[in-house]
């Protein structure tokens, strides 16, 4: 069932989860600031889950009604935290749950994903790294 989100749920629930959000979004700079300590380079990846569906920008949830979009909107809040706090440490940043397209037999269940999902997945990091390999 294709779902409509209005901005207010997102600012509605972005209120709601505040301090999860922030103390979050402060781990994954600690994460990147320990990884460069370590003489590494930092790579963050957003996720997604198989309770929705991205076509053409629109959101598909599961279920009567788009039932999980809640979940959805938490997800995107939190996956925005984490793209924003490895923009400002100029990590390598890998916004898989807006660039990247799941089918039905990507996912085993709502977060395991199938050999199908999985190499799409690692074809989809692969071209995302690529600029930052070297020979």
């Amino acid at each position: 069932n294709k779902a409509k989100i209005p901005t207010s749920r997102f600012d509605l629930k972005e209120k709601e989860l505040i301090k999860y959000l922030d103390n979050y979004e402060e781990r994954v700079g600690i994460l990147i600031r320990r990884i460069r300590d370590w003489g590494a380079k930092a790579v963050v990846v957003d996720q997604v889950r198989a309770d929705w569906r991205m076509r053409n920008g629109e959101v598909y949830g599961q279920g009567r009604n788009g039932a999980n979009i809640g979940l959805y909107v938490s997800m995107t809040l939190f996956n925005r935290r984490a793209m924003k706090a490895c923009k400002e440490a100029k990590a390598i940043c890998i916004d898989l749950a807006t660039k990247l397209e799941f089918q039905n037999g990507d996912f085993y269940d709502l977060v395991h994903t199938t050999p199908k999902g999985s190499a799409k997945i690692g074809a989809f990091i692969a071209r995302e790294l690529a600029p930052y390999l070297r020979d």
